[in-house]
């Protein structure tokens, strides 16, 4: 058996024992071709001669999840990935970037118009968020419209849109919390978040996963969340799901009369905590959702990162699932906009109106746009 053979062979294994989608996609798909696929990958794994092959075949044979947050990547020398993002939705936003920064921006569009616009959720931006809105927040509630523009925003954290949320609340509201899949090694995947196991004094590959989480202004709060789902973790029969932590409501003091109408433009590049902040969004009165489907990607999440035996390459698997399932599903689907608009691009050129639209939209129609949803 080469070192390829002996990568598959554990990536199979790994995803079998701590993937938190893999009943369900058994379930849902048929545990015949999940097992007909795991075949492929190990028969195609004979004549793979580089690690690229050997991520390429394991990332075909991943795609019968059709799950985003599964992927293989490959590690560099010293261990790192050389790719952090592992979905398709990733590329979108590296081709969005590569047309503009991730930064947040906000500019007003009009004396009835503010527009934001946030490319990433990324923690890495969750203060430049906070001090745009702080130091726009007087003309953004002068304002009777805003337009919050995330096309391409594949996700991030959520505490990084909080700072948007009062502006589009308008009644309590519930997020349904997840539950993790409680294995060894997945516990070990979350610990090594903030204690990295190391081998022969180098840092596992994920310190690079690790930097988002160690802001050193969240750092304390953050291991000690961590820590107390590891405990929980280790404590439980393998295999069984425990919570991350019970749903939370969300309910503020005050309904802020302006803005009074929100344009959200979306598109196929939104995922993961766009997602979840789109599912909160659209519970507001205020809120109509323009653009394109997003990604669908969001049902199965908290990515962890599992090297494989070669040292080459590793495996990243969601290793939460969504206690919304299976009434309420994300994945595959997306979140449809109210207003469809068929170009509303990730890639802003010259001829892209689509702000244009949703700005004369917003401003040509009375105040009352659509009855409260019960969503």
């Amino acid at each position: 058996m080469n070192k390829h053979q002996r990568d598959v062979a554990a990536a199979i294994a790994m995803v079998e024992r701590n993937y938190a989608g893999y009943t369900d996609k058994r379930n849902r798909f048929g545990a015949g071709k999940i097992d007909a696929e795991a075949r492929r990958a190990r028969r195609a794994a004979i004549s793979a001669r580089t690690t690229k092959d050997c991520v390429r075949i394991l990332n075909r044979w991943m795609r019968v999840f059709r799950d985003k947050h599964i992927g293989a990547l490959i590690l560099d020398k010293p261990g790192q990935p050389t790719k952090c993002g592992v979905t398709k939705k990733a590329h979108a936003s590296r081709r969005f970037a590569a047309n503009r920064s991730l930064e947040p921006t906000v500019r007003a569009l009009s004396e009835k118009t503010f527009a934001i616009t946030v490319p990433s959720f990324g923690l890495e931006y969750k203060t430049t968020l906070e001090a745009l809105t702080k130091r726009y927040d007087a003309d953004i509630k002068r304002c009777p419209n805003l337009i919050i523009d995330l096309r391409g925003n594949s996700g991030g954290s959520d505490s990084t849109f909080s700072p948007l949320l009062p502006y589009l609340y308008t009644q309590p509201s519930v997020e349904v919390g997840a539950d993790v899949l409680a294995t060894k090694a997945n516990a070990d995947a979350w610990q090594a978040l903030i204690t990295p196991i190391t081998k022969q004094g180098k840092a596992t590959p994920v310190s690079r996963f690790r930097a988002k989480w160690l802001i050193p202004k969240r750092e304390k709060r953050a291991r000690a969340w961590v820590m107390k789902i590891v405990k929980k973790m280790r404590a439980a029969r393998e295999g069984t799901f425990v919570s991350c932590g019970a749903d939370s409501r969300h309910r503020l003091s005050r309904v802020l009369a302006r803005p009074s109408r929100i344009g959200i433009l979306t598109d196929g590049g939104c995922g993961s905590t766009t997602e979840q902040f789109l599912l909160l969004a659209r519970k507001s009165r205020k809120v109509i959702l323009f653009g394109q489907p997003t990604t669908g990607c969001l049902d199965y999440s908290n990515v962890r990162l599992f090297p494989l035996p070669s040292g080459n390459c590793a495996l990243a698997i969601a290793t939460t699932r969504s206690r919304r399932l299976p009434a309420d599903p994300i994945d595959g689907i997306g979140i449809k906009p109210d207003v469809r608009i068929r170009k509303a691009r990730v890639l802003r050129s010259a001829g892209d109106h689509t702000l244009d639209f949703v700005q004369e939209y917003l401003e040509r129609r009375s105040p009352r746009l659509k009855r409260a949803k019960a969503r």
